[in-house]
């Protein structure tokens, strides 16, 4: 492919047909997310688009950190209905008062808690394609003569 922004197009248009879309967009870069099922299929479909230089592939397990999340979130749901109940028997101002901020303070933390959670719920549900866009470069007249001789000498001294 020698324009940069077709490309960009073309990837734009296939992180679409797999439920994804371009994170990051420019005339050198591409970062793609698409659905974690989708990847081998994507990944496949840009080598057809253009020479592969570098492949990596690698991924982050976040089950300890999704578990200890869900753990937290649950005793905290089982804090916040003791402190309801002690709520309903408190018959002080002061202790009505103690009560109800801790109750903001639990709130305040379990909604950053379940926020978190679905961050790691979406993060995991897609990954994430690095298109590193590299134009090909055209010899000119005179380039075009020593690309010649080069590939005249390599057949000299190389066989495959």
């Amino acid at each position: 492919m020698d324009e940069p922004e077709a490309l960009g197009a073309k990837l734009q248009t296939l992180a679409e047909q797999h439920q994804g879309y371009l994170q990051k967009t420019g005339t050198e870069v591409v970062v793609m997310r698409v659905r974690n099922e989708s990847l081998e299929m994507v990944l496949s479909e840009i080598e057809k688009m253009g020479k592969i230089k570098q492949k990596q592939i690698s991924g982050e397990d976040v089950t300890e950190a999704y578990q200890d999340l869900r753990v937290r979130i649950e005793n905290g749901e089982k804090l916040r209905e003791r402190y309801l109940d002690l709520l309903q028997k408190a018959s002080k101002v002061e202790d009505l008062l103690l009560i109800e901020r801790e109750l903001e303070r639990l709130n305040t933390e379990l909604d950053l808690l379940k926020g978190r959670q679905s961050h790691l719920e979406k993060e995991s549900a897609l990954a994430t394609i690095y298109v590193d866009i590299q134009k090909k470069v055209r010899p000119g007249p005179i380039g075009a003569i020593f690309v010649g001789i080069y590939k005249g000498l390599r057949w000299l001294f190389v066989w495959r």
